[in-house]
C-alpha cells in the first residue's frame, strides 16, 4: 500500500478535533484500513485517498491550519478546494450538493460526502484489479454503479479519469474508486456522484411499509 496509515489516522484525529468530521464518520474513514475491509486489494494499488467534504463556505475555512498539517493547495475555485498532504492523501472541500442531499435537508450541514480511493497507474494489471470492485460488492450484497468507459470518460470536480466504480455499503456511506491518471479541466463537469439506493429505497419505502429494507447487490443506475 502506497498510503502512509499512520499519516491517515492523524488526519481523522485532526479532522474529529475540528469538528470537520462526526465520530461516526471517523470510524467509517479508519475501517478502511483495517485488515478485512472489502476492498483491500485495490487499495493496495491505490495511488491516493481522498475525503470529499461538504461544506457551506469554502471561503471561511481556516487555511492557515491545513497548511500547518502540510497541506498545499492543488486547486482552488469558488465554492471548491482541493489540498494535498504528505503520504499520498488528499483532502476536498465543495459546495457542491447531489438532488439527493438537497432533498434530504442536508445543504446547510459539514458532513462527509464520500471517500475515495484513487488507482492512477493506467496498467493492465492495475486495471484487473480494479474491475475487481463489482464482484467484490456483490459478495458484501453492496449496490454499485459504474461510470465512464467512452473516450470522454469521467468528469466531475475539475478532473477526468478514465472510469469509477461507485459502492454503497450502507445509506451513510459512498466510496467512490476512480481509476486512470487524473486529468485537470476547467469546469466542474456533469459526471456526479449517483444517488446513494438505501436512500432511495427510505423515500420510495415507508417503514410500516417495509422495514428493514435493504437493496440487494446490483448494477444500480440512477
Amino acid at each position: 500500500m502506497k498510503i502512509n496509515p499512520e499519516s491517515w489516522h492523524t488526519l481523522i484525529t485532526w479532522l474529529i478535533d475540528n469538528q470537520y468530521l462526526s465520530a461516526a464518520e471517523a470510524l467509517q474513514v479508519r475501517a478502511i484500513l483495517q485488515p478485512d475491509f472489502p476492498f483491500a486489494s485495490q487499495l493496495a494499488v491505490a495511488d491516493t485517498l481522498h475525503l470529499h467534504m461538504h461544506t457551506t463556505a469554502v471561503s471561511q475555512l481556516p487555511q492557515q491550519a491545513f497548511f500547518t498539517q502540510g497541506a498545499t493547495v492543488e486547486y482552488q475555485t469558488a465554492g471548491y478546494i482541493k489540498y494535498a498532504l504528505p503520504d499520498g492523501i488528499n483532502l476536498i472541500f465543495s459546495e457542491g450538493t447531489t438532488a439527493q442531499d438537497v432533498a434530504e435537508g442536508k445543504a446547510a450541514q459539514t458532513y462527509l460526502d464520500h471517500i475515495g480511493i484513487d488507482i492512477r497507474i493506467d496498467t493492465k494489471e492495475a486495471y484487473l484489479v480494479f474491475q475487481e470492485i463489482p464482484l467484490l460488492a456483490a459478495r458484501q450484497d453492496f449496490p454499485f454503479t459504474r461510470q465512464g468507459g467512452s473516450p470522454e470518460g469521467v468528469q466531475c470536480c475539475y478532473a477526468q479519469v478514465k472510469e469509477k466504480y461507485w459502492v454503497y455499503p450502507d445509506q451513510s456511506l459512498n466510496y467512490e474508486f476512480a481509476f486512470g491518471p487524473l486529468k485537470k479541466q476547467g469546469s466542474f463537469g456533469v459526471d456526479v456522484r449517483p444517488p446513494n439506493p438505501y436512500r432511495i429505497a427510505a423515500v420510495e419505502h415507508s417503514v410500516e411499509c417495509c422495514p428493514g429494507a435493504k437493496p440487494t447487490a446490483k448494477i444500480f443506475l440512477p
